[in-house]
């Protein structure tokens, strides 16, 4: 068996291959960036879209639970009236009770609220700037 000598491809034709190869690679990169650039500009407008819409609903609901809260309060009001308290005593007791469930709600809000300190991450921050050499 002869061996027949292959042909090897002169060298400023492998460079100039390696080359399109790569302004291929970079044209296909560019065109993915473009698409991806697209597509989060797509996904940022839904997502404000979403949040206007979420926050009017938010705030009907809001409204609609407040305007609940009063006729519950008005109703409650009636019944103690009903029951023989005077009309000073009894919108004396729904202030207090409205004032008394509105500083429970504060503590809650206020402990809801500390979490978002990030207390956790700032007592580990610390403790690798202690041990840090």
């Amino acid at each position: 068996m002869s061996a027949q000598p292959t042909e090897t491809p002169r060298l400023d034709q492998a460079v100039q291959e390696i080359y399109a190869d790569g302004q291929a690679a970079l044209a296909a990169f560019g065109e993915t960036t473009r698409a991806l650039r697209g597509l989060l500009a797509a996904e940022a407008a839904l997502a404000g879209s979403a949040v206007v819409h979420g926050g009017a609903a938010a705030l009907v609901g809001l409204v609609l639970l407040s305007l609940s809260l009063q006729l519950l309060l008005a109703m409650l009001a009636f019944g103690l009236h009903a029951a023989g308290l005077s009309w000073p005593w009894t919108l004396g007791l729904l202030l207090l009770l409205t004032l008394v469930a509105l500083a429970a709600l504060g503590v809650y809000a206020r402990r809801c609220l500390q979490q978002a300190r990030f207390e956790g991450w700032r007592r580990q921050w610390r403790a690798l700037w202690r041990e840090s050499p």
